[in-house]
């Protein structure tokens, strides 16, 4: 009898049923200066509700990391009903041009540069390094 009531245990939590053991709450943590958390809550939105097993760990990273000012995101299920989702931030370095900024880990990214006018032109940079 044991044995079977073990079986029907194991049976429930594999079945990829997409509202077993639903998510109920998403924590985000992260430092923001540049990113809306508030549109970042918006997007996390649409998994609660969405079994433990069955949300889409690697769909939310992509949703995510689709923000021009993200530079790296970690989600991870935490047992029995949440997620814990981490963003980092990208730090500017200098401005690219009027619509980019150069990150300090030297990626090219879609801004309004003319908010960071503080920072130096990364053309002005790069002439330097020649001279």
């Amino acid at each position: 009898m044991l044995g079977v009531v073990l079986l029907a245990v194991a049976l429930l939590l594999m079945r990829p049923d997409s509202e077993f053991l639903p998510i109920e709450k998403i924590r985000l943590s992260g430092q923001f200066s540049q990113l809306d958390t508030a549109a970042i809550e918006q997007q996390l939105k649409p998994f609660l509700g969405i079994g433990f097993f069955a949300v889409d760990i690697q769909g939310i990273q992509r949703t995510l990391q689709q923000h021009a000012w993200v530079e790296r995101v970690s989600v991870r299920r935490v047992w029995p009903d949440s997620l814990a989702v981490t963003v980092v931030e990208k730090q500017a370095f200098a401005r690219w041009d009027d619509a980019h900024l150069l990150s300090t880990r030297g990626e090219v990214f879609s801004a309004d540069s003319a908010r960071f006018d503080k920072l130096p032109l990364a053309a002005l940079l790069r002439a330097d390094l020649h001279d």
